[in-house]
């Protein structure tokens, strides 16, 4: 398993994706690892690196379904029960990222939830609602998380996520 430092620069990054601004602690004493790294949240203050972490990981798989879905609320329902908790979800990008890092994917290809641009766009078959042959859906690939997409047509289970605390 990573350590607790891995996590922290990743989180600290997605942060910055979110426009959350960083700064280096310059104390005496400190030094370029991440435990010197000083995160400021969206109100300005400073937030220091803990011994825990929450982050999205994988949990389970739905049935395999086409892109018409029932849209999120309905997958949604169906992660909880795939998960057994009341916070599962579909997984995003982000997620199967993280879990590629720290522990297994399933060994089928999964649909997940993001939007690709190219070289196909994949929509999440608009909101999950759609089968149709033009739309196309995000999938990531049996064990090695490679990303793709799909048309909506096919079947496939859905990844779920689910939050874990992760601790040093």
């Amino acid at each position: 398993m990573k350590t607790l430092n891995t996590i922290l620069t990743t989180v600290a990054f997605s942060m910055l994706a979110l426009g959350c601004g960083y700064a280096k602690d310059r104390t005496a004493g400190s030094g370029d690892d991440i435990r010197s790294l000083l995160v400021l949240n969206f109100l300005g203050q400073t937030v220091s690196p803990s011994s825990t972490a929450v982050v999205g990981m994988y949990c389970g798989s739905t049935a395999s379904l086409t892109g018409a879905a029932g849209g999120y609320s309905t997958l949604r329902t169906l992660c909880r029960s795939a998960c057994g908790t009341t916070t599962a979800h579909v997984c995003t990008a982000h997620e199967l990222l993280m879990t590629v890092q720290f522990a297994s994917l399933p060994a089928a290809a999964h649909w997940y939830s993001s939007y690709v641009a190219t070289p196909l766009p994949a929509d999440d078959c608009q909101n999950w609602t759609t089968s149709g042959g033009a739309s196309n859906g995000p999938i990531i690939a049996a064990t090695t998380g490679i990303p793709s997409a799909g048309t909506c047509a096919n079947s496939r289970p859905f990844a779920c996520c689910d939050f874990m605390t992760i601790t040093q």
